[in-house]
């Protein structure tokens, strides 16, 4: 039960940070691509 209450809890924190947490996950899904078209440009180095 104490679990539940734990989940419940922890949920309702992650949905008032969602929106940050989604302004994070374009910060580096947007980073990855530029580092992605720069490995593209040189398929010969692996980071």
């Amino acid at each position: 039960m104490s679990f539940f209450i734990h989940y419940t809890f922890f949920s309702e924190k992650m949905e008032k940070s969602n929106f940050t947490f989604k302004y994070i996950i374009q910060i580096v899904s947007k980073k990855q691509t530029v580092l992605e078209k720069k490995a593209t440009k040189k398929p010969y180095i692996t980071c």
